[in-house]
């Protein structure tokens, strides 16, 4: 489990992409290896053109012919992007649960709220991991600062990942 820290101050599109990254990389990556092998696969069955012919000169003075096209570069952004669409609709291969407070304390409810405030120092404890989405602001708020100091005081040997 980890605890995610951020600021308010930071526009939430930017959080989401950072999350993403940390979350999804290996999931994009897949999707383009993917795409990858089919291109290459249907050059080799000689269903997309390739326009392209070049000569090289090999390390034994081998010349070898090439000819290629441009569905590579073409395919790979959009499956990259297809990836990152789809990444959130399927499960990780790890379990990773995690506190972010906007979705853990009621942002409404007064009562709840403070309910939730007062039971941050639990999540906190039992974290392993305190995830920092840095932003240029995040050290300017003394909250953010208050989750740091608040996080190494109750678990002193979990890590802190930015």
């Amino acid at each position: 489990a980890f605890f995610i820290s951020h600021t308010w101050r930071t526009a939430g599109k930017w959080k989401v992409l950072a999350l993403l990254l940390r979350t999804s990389w290996a999931f994009v990556i897949l999707c383009g290896a993917c795409c990858m092998s089919i291109v290459v696969c249907l050059y080799a069955l000689e269903v997309l053109p390739r326009p392209l012919t070049g000569t090289d000169v090999g390390i034994l003075g081998l010349t070898l012919t090439y000819h290629s096209g441009p569905w590579l570069l073409v395919a790979y952004v959009p499956s990259i992007l297809l990836g990152f669409a789809l990444a959130p609709y399927f499960p990780s291969l790890k379990n990773d649960q995690s506190f972010l407070d906007v979705t853990c304390i009621h942002q409404e409810d007064q009562a709840l709220m403070e309910r939730g405030v007062y039971g941050l120092g639990g999540f906190l404890v039992r974290s392993e991991k305190m995830l920092i989405l840095w932003s240029q602001p995040y050290l300017s708020r003394l909250w953010c600062v208050f989750e740091i100091a608040a996080y190494r005081a109750a678990n002193p040997e979990g890590q802190i990942e930015l």
